[in-house]
């Protein structure tokens, strides 16, 4: 196209017969400077804003919820008046049962009135008899009198040491008594609240309560949390836990 308007230029100048004009050829350098320059300053804001957004990222969007009414409860200030209907309640009478009335006798008092009369009787008796039987009447009259004494006055067959059974302990007891008891080493000592998980150990033997020994004259009657108590033929004693009985 600037080929085509050269030789315009030189034809109108040749008509006008002066010389042609000098055109002055554009600077190349020059225009690839310039577009060099634009390139790198596109390239270096291209740049910017790449790392501009890598380093702040877009945040989320922000959701707003609209703000929601409190509804408040509507209380009712107004007292309501409530009645009951109570009853009372029924009365419970106990009920209770008649005991008919038991009578006791009392033979004794039978017996020590019939005693003065049979002893009248006899004394009688043996004031019309010959002089020949007064020994033997005397005889039946005092096995007579001995009967109804004992009949008056019963007594137990046992002693009166053994018919305790109140596990007194055995150094507070009789001499008697203590020679009676045979030696005891006392090993160990197992008391619980438990019945059947109570046990002693005395001369090398364990024994539960209601049992024993090799010897089967010495029963265990009960073990206690500081003691044991044992029988002896009828009477009953104590031995302190943990403490032999050596006889003394």
């Amino acid at each position: 196209m600037s080929t085509i308007l050269q030789a315009l230029q030189k034809r109108k100048f040749d008509q006008a017969g002066g010389p042609p004009p000098v055109i002055q050829q554009p600077n190349k350098a020059l225009h690839w400077k310039i577009a060099a320059s634009a390139a790198l300053f596109i390239i270096i804001a291209l740049l910017s804003a790449l790392i501009y957004l890598l380093l702040n990222p877009r945040g989320e969007a922000q959701t707003y919820s609209a703000p929601t009414a409190l509804v408040q409860p509507v209380v009712n200030n107004h007292l309501v008046k409530v009645t009951f209907e109570t009853k009372p309640l029924p009365v419970l009478v106990p009920k209770v049962k008649k005991v008919a009335p038991v009578k006791v006798s009392s033979k004794p008092k039978q017996v020590a009135k019939i005693a003065p009369s049979r002893e009248k009787g006899i004394e009688k008796s043996m004031a019309t008899e010959e002089p020949s039987t007064d020994l033997q009447k005397r005889f039946e009259l005092a096995l007579l009198l001995t009967d109804i004494e004992q009949n008056e006055n019963p007594t137990d067959e046992f002693t009166e040491e053994e018919g305790m059974n109140d596990g007194s302990d055995i150094r507070e007891m009789s001499s008697a008594f203590q020679d009676k008891v045979p030696f005891i080493r006392y090993d160990s000592h197992m008391y619980s609240s438990v019945v059947n998980d109570r046990w002693i150990r005395i001369n090398g033997e364990t024994l539960k309560e209601g049992e024993f020994d090799s010897t089967g004259q010495l029963e265990l009657l009960e073990i206690q949390p500081q003691r044991s108590i044992f029988r002896l033929e009828r009477q009953s004693f104590s031995v302190e836990s943990l403490t032999d009985w050596k006889g003394y």
